[in-house]
């Protein structure tokens, strides 16, 4: 008997597996690139995370062109962002925080006398509802 022309290969209810070829590993370096996170990945690629980290496990390669071109993005960023310093306050301010550990420091002096700082007097209050204004 001959098998019929709409023969499956795999279950309907099973995602298609990841195949270890040049436009998946090229999809998962732009992943990478954008710093997608493996669950973001497998969404994208319409795998599960598991099938994803499981794929990753068979092909260390096909993870280390992920992992590769996350850290080139990040290096990328962060050379804009030093340029970015050159002719920004505020990045140069962000990066000496995060990087060197600079912060904002701000003093408080007790014994400064600001204006407004002397002793007023209490306000009477003309309400009839309020403790203090019966008593008088």
């Amino acid at each position: 008997m001959a098998n019929p022309p709409y023969e499956r290969k795999q279950p309907l209810w099973r995602r298609p597996a990841l195949r270890y070829d040049q436009p998946t590993l090229d999809r998962l370096a732009e992943l990478g690139a954008i710093q997608c996170t493996l669950e973001q990945a497998a969404l994208i690629l319409g795998v599960r995370e598991t099938q994803l980290r499981r794929f990753f496990g068979r092909y260390p390669s096909a993870f280390a062109v992920f992992e590769q071109a996350a850290a080139q993005a990040l290096e990328r960023l962060r050379i804009a962002q030093f340029k970015l310093a050159a002719t920004s306050p505020v990045m140069a301010i962000f990066l000496g925080k995060h990087y060197l550990g600079q912060a904002d420091r701000r003093e408080l002096d007790t014994n400064a006398q600001t204006r407004g700082s002397r002793r007023r007097r209490p306000v009477r209050s003309s309400c009839t509802r309020c403790p203090r204004s019966r008593s008088r």
